[in-house]
């Protein structure tokens, strides 16, 4: 006989819902799970019908031989007990079982009573007569958790023999009971049950599994069963209760000494639930008042959740009322309510009645301090229109009450407030406006947010503005000074300059919103920064904590901006400074930034170089000290005016620069590149403006840029036919490596932008061949691409397809798209067919970009089996990309009908085609018909998806024996609806 073999050695879990096998296999897979670690074992029986008993109890006997360690046992859906009960004592490691549906018998109780080590049990227990009359005593010795599901009268049978001396959690689902006695005898025997479990701690006593308490009436009738207080008090020889939830469905007329008396007998309550449930029915008249409340809360500091029936609008039925008093017990004293003790953050109401909510929501604000939540808790019973109605309006007012709550909550200071680390961590998440509410709520919050309110500002318009009304004036939508600064007001600017630590427009120019809405938007007039650099004394600081400063927030003041680097301290990291309008201003503020800060960790120069009205250009050298560069811990370094070539060099050393932006000199070598170490070490980025020859001198110098990630590069061409394709391009390989590049963009830069006006001869254009290009599909992690020279791009079918498989992870390809880049005429260059291997390789893909031939097909359609679609054939032309933008370029094109269909198939989620228009040339026609023609192919496609979805859904849905009977698999409904 073959030996059993563990299929799976190491499984801790079993669940046999899960495994969607047919019962019949549930003890032949119980049996090969033999020698597996299990622990936890669920058992659902619910799909088991009477002819698989044997199968079931062979089961259970195999998980009781097989599994010894077993510490989890769950039963669901079983009927006959018979079948898993003769197997219990075998679970020696058992610590939780839990079987709600299979009632127990003598030899079940003895059987769970005998485990060692059980701890957590959930049982149901059996309505016959006889049960328990044969066991004198059944001792669980460890059992802590311990839910019993049964009648009053079998749980008084199980009561008088079971002892659990270690129990802490005890919860009883208990059925309707059906005498008036009955509710005094289950408390008797709750009280005979647990008073040998010093540990109880926990205790419930529901109605889960009954039906709807029967009587509906909202008087006192002689025929209904009602839990009086004495019936709770007969529960206080349980001493050390923490929780107590008595709900089970009968009928409740409870009064005020009633919680008096809890809140005496369990000082320690830490939760009460009486006659809350749904289900529980209260009679009329109500005696639970607020008192209640009050004295809940004065007597009981840990409590923290209550839940209860109460009248909740006695004593406010006039205009005005208020609650009386006499409700607030011993929380009142010398007229008016003293502080509470309560921690009660919830309270949960059953069908009490409400009258003025805002008194409500006042006494219970007082009452429980910390009150989070109060809930509303509708009754079944309420089931005339009448009642309906009633509810209705009830639920609104108690709605009332919450909204008051959170109103007179928000308006107190939190205890939490008063830890420093607490209100530094609210202010550093706050956003503006609450900000601005904690510096006005009060003095000690004012401290400690102010530093957070101003320590960021786009401008210096908020600290004018608040120097008095008499200081300041708008004109023509500027804030200008109305005259000269007094001591005063220098006082409350370094106050508040103080606290600046950054100062920095967003990306545009952020203005000034005065509160009051008469202003309009406003901005700072450069006279402000004139006053101030004029009337400050020499060598006052004004900014000693500022970080970070831009020129554009002081409205560009070429003129001052380095006597305003003068009242700033020296801590200065992030510095952006502009061009200024002559060469000698910006020689000023560079001067006076190289003498002052030696912290900088990044720098920008010449942002706004493009401006007209400035006479320093691209070509404009900048004279930046190497020393000052090397001293400094620069991460960040941009400039767009030229540089000179020691400073390249002296950037190039700086170990820590990860981002940079270089205008190089025209240089045909670089020296101090060459003469130092490994250069740009740290080197992440990089956005390099240079001629064609001086960047491939500096590529040889640089030798390999051994972290670099992404590269941009603008190139000044002119002259035209200075540098060949394959030379530029083998520089820029070589420079780099492949193991952690992704990224590159390389264009033509132009400072008049001719290039973008004009189309160039394809005589005076350098030509680009595949051979050219093919070094750079070696860069495997290529992620984005963009390559658009005024190059002669003599490319094809061949090559894309190899950029295709080469970089796999593109997202973003432009080849050759721009006004100045040119491509062979049909029937040379690329087709329709270099399209389809994208699709098929870069799963990842965006937007793509290349000039190709969209006349390459004969007739008005372009068929299925066409060569053209490439290894989509393979696929049945099902195209999973997710490409949605496409540039053509200026392709040509002819039946745009046909070309819409073929890219709608090759990239099913197309949005939007677009192609160059080249002034003094007309536009390539049809393309803008084929924009017009994808949304079409789209919504069809879109519809389509649905209706397999659909079917899918419908397949699945169906029953295990259709799907037996049926013929047609789920891909053969996908391949019906795909071929349609």
């Amino acid at each position: 006989m073959r030996p059993l073999v563990a299929l799976f050695p190491r499984l801790h879990t079993f669940n046999w819902r899960g495994v969607r096998l047919r019962p019949r296999y549930l003890s032949t897979l119980v049996s090969f799970l033999r020698g597996a670690s299990l622990r936890s074992a669920t058992v659902d029986c619910r799909t088991m019908g009477s002819d698989l008993e044997d199968i079931v109890s062979s089961a259970f006997k195999s998980l009781s031989q097989g599994f010894q360690d077993l510490e989890i046992l769950e039963v669901k859906g079983l009927v006959d007990g018979t079948l898993l009960f003769p197997a219990l004592r075998d679970f020696r490691s058992l610590t939780t079982f839990r079987c709600v549906t299979a009632s127990i018998d003598e030899a079940a109780g003895r059987a769970l009573a005998s485990l060692p080590q059980l701890r957590t049990c959930v049982i149901k227990l059996p309505e016959r007569q006889s049960f328990m009359r044969t066991v004198d005593r059944l001792r669980f010795p460890c059992l802590r958790d311990f839910k019993v599901i049964g009648t009053e009268d079998a749980y008084g049978r199980f009561s008088r023999v079971a002892r659990c001396p270690e129990l802490i959690d005890f919860t009883l689902d208990v059925w309707p009971i059906a005498d008036k006695d009955g509710i005094s005898r289950l408390i008797q025997n709750l009280r005979a049950h647990l008073s040998g479990s010093p540990h109880l701690t926990r205790l419930q006593i529901v109605t889960e599994a009954g039906g709807v308490y029967g009587g509906s009436s909202a008087t006192l009738e002689e025929d209904s069963i009602v839990v009086w207080p004495f019936h709770i008090r007969m529960l206080f020889e349980l001493k050390g209760l923490r929780s107590l939830d008595f709900s089970p469905l009968l009928a409740y007329h409870l009064d005020n000494e009633l919680f008096a008396s809890i809140s005496t007998a369990w000082p320690l309550l830490e939760s009460l639930s009486i006659g809350a449930a749904p289900r529980c029915f209260h009679l009329s008249p109500a005696r639970v008042t607020f008192q209640a409340l009050s004295i809940l809360a004065s007597r009981c500091p840990r409590l923290t959740t209550v839940a209860l029936h109460l009248d909740a609008s006695k004593g406010l039925s006039g205009r005005g009322a208020q609650i009386p008093k006499e409700h607030y017990a011993e929380l009142w004293a010398d007229g008016r309510p003293v502080l509470s003790p309560s921690k009660v953050t919830t309270l949960r109401l059953q069908a009490s009645p409400i009258a003025r909510p805002r008194e409500v929501a006042k006494f219970l604000s007082s009452v429980f301090p910390d009150l989070e939540s109060v809930v509303s808790l509708g009754s079944v019973h309420e089931d005339t229109p009448e009642r309906r109605l009633t509810r209705q309006s009830r639920a609104k007012k108690w709605s009332e009450v919450r909204q008051y709550l959170i109103m007179m909550r928000a308006g107190r200071m939190h205890k939490a407030l008063g830890i420093a680390e607490v209100v530094r961590l609210v202010c550093e998440n706050a956003d503006y406006n609450t900000l601005a509410a904690l510096a006005r709520s009060c003095r000690s919050l004012h401290q400690d947010a102010m530093p957070y309110l101003w320590s960021s500002l786009h401008g210096l318009a908020p600290i004018i503005a608040a120097l008095p009304d008499d200081r300041w004036i708008i004109e023509d939508d500027f804030i200008r000074l109305t005259g000269p600064l007094l001591e005063s007001d220098w006082e409350t600017i370094i106050r508040l300059a103080g606290y600046v630590k950054t100062l920095m427009p967003p990306r545009r120019l952020l203005l000034f919103r005065p509160t009051s809405p008469l202003f309009s938007e406003v901005r700072l007039h450069q006279d402000v920064v004139l006053s101030l650099v004029a009337q400050n004394v020499p060598g006052r600081v004004v900014f000693p904590r500022l970080r970070s400063l831009s020129q554009q927030a002081l409205q560009r003041s070429h003129e001052h901006f380095g006597a305003f680097l003068t009242m700033t301290g020296p801590h200065l990291v992030n510095l952006q400074i502009d061009n200024g309008r002559t060469f000698d201003q910006l020689s000023g503020v560079l001067e006076t930034t190289f003498s002052r800060f030696t912290k900088i960790q990044s720098i920008s120069i010449g942002a706004n170089v493009q401006d007209q009205d400035h006479d320093v250009d691209w070509d404009t050298v900048v004279p930046i000290p190497p020393a000052w560069i090397v001293s400094c811990p620069l991460t960040h370094f941009e400039c767009h005016l030229t540089l000179t070539e020691g400073a390249v060099g002296a950037l190039a050393s700086v170990p820590t620069l990860q981002h940079a932006t270089i205008n190089l000199p025209d240089c045909r070598s670089f020296p101090h590149l060459d003469s130092a170490g490994p250069a740009f070490p740290e080197l992440i980025s990089m956005d390099l403006t240079a001629s064609a020859s001086s960047f491939i001198a500096f590529a040889k110098a640089v030798r390999l840029f051994p972290r670099l990630e992404n590269i941009a590069l603008g190139v000044h061409y002119k002259p035209l036919n200075d540098v060949l394709a394959h030379d530029f391009i083998n520089a820029l390989c070589s420079s780099l490596r492949v193991q952690v590049l992704d990224c590159i963009h390389v264009s033509a830069f132009d400072t008049g932008d001719q290039e973008d006006v004009i189309v160039l001869s394809v005589d005076s254009m350098v030509a680009c061949h595949p051979d050219d290009f093919r070094p750079l599909l070696k860069f495997a992690r290529m992620r984005e691409f963009s390559f658009c020279m005024p190059w002669y791009f003599n490319l094809d079918d061949a090559l894309l397809h190899d950029v295709a498989k080469a970089w796999p992870k593109l997202r973003s390809f432009y080849l050759g798209t721009d006004n100045y880049c040119a491509w062979p005429s049909p029937p040379h260059g690329p087709t329709l067919a270099a399209l389809p291997p994208f699709a098929m390789h870069c799963p990842a893909l965006f937007d793509i970009g290349f000039q190709f031939d969209a006349t390459c097909f004969r007739g008005s359609r372009i068929p299925l089996e066409s060569e053209l679609y490439g290894a989509l054939q393979e696929v049945e032309l099902c195209s999973q990309s997710e490409m949605c933008w496409l540039s053509v370029a200026r392709s040509p094109i002819v039946q745009p009908q046909a070309v819409a269909g073929f890219l709608s198939c090759v990239f099913p989620y197309l949005e939007k085609v677009t192609a160059v228009q080249v002034p003094g040339l007309a536009p390539a026609a049809g393309w803008e018909e084929v924009s017009r023609y994808l949304p079409v192919f789209r919504m069809v496609r879109h519809h389509e998806r649905l209706k397999v979805k659909k079917a899918m859904r419908e397949r699945k849905g169906r029953q295990p024996e259709e799907e037996e009977e049926s013929s047609q698999s789920e891909w053969d409904i996908e391949d019906e609806y795909s071929t349609d």
